[in-house]
């Protein structure tokens, strides 16, 4: 078995974690538009990370209200365990921060996010000898959810979402 953290680093690093990413940052922007909150600018891909076992990959995008007065990034996140024992556990979730009104980075750590909605846990793979292994458990996890359920995720997002707004 190959070193399991560097199994789930070229998971998060392949063209399809890219891909699925964006695909699910598109769903949700398109539900939060119908929201009164819309994509201000393109997805953006950050640097892969690795924190407490997990390699992380993330998609975000700037979010604003109509009348342009709230910023916020939205960012579909996977973390994918590189741990022998817990190879292949992870989560698919959206998050969404509040950014500064005077630039693009988010408020100084600490700050409660504003909404986060779960889309998928992923269990533990019993063995993978290849990042092919890993990465078939890890679509496999992540094609389960249907169009419809991405979308009523998405909707539940936007509900948190504005109810945060409103605080």
């Amino acid at each position: 078995m190959r070193d399991p953290a560097l199994l789930a680093d070229a998971v998060v690093r392949s063209p399809w974690c890219r891909a699925t990413l964006s695909a699910c940052t598109l769903v949700a922007v398109e539900v939060l538009a119908d929201a009164g909150l819309h994509a201000n600018g393109q997805f953006v891909e950050l640097p892969v990370s690795r924190a407490d076992g997990f390699a992380q990959a993330q998609v975000s995008v700037e979010l604003h209200d109509e009348v342009l007065v709230r910023r916020m990034r939205l960012s579909t996140i996977l973390q994918v365990g590189g741990f022998a024992q817990h190879l292949g556990v992870g989560t698919l979730t959206w998050d969404v921060e509040p950014l500064s009104t005077t630039s693009q980075h988010a408020v100084p750590a600490g700050q409660p996010l504003l909404a986060r909605q779960p889309l998928v846990q992923l269990e533990a793979l019993v063995r993978a000898g290849s990042v092919q292994e890993l990465l078939a458990h890890v679509a496999h996890g992540i094609e389960q959810l249907t169009l419809a359920q991405l979308r009523a995720s998405a909707k539940q997002l936007a509900a948190d979402l504005l109810l945060a707004l409103t605080r």
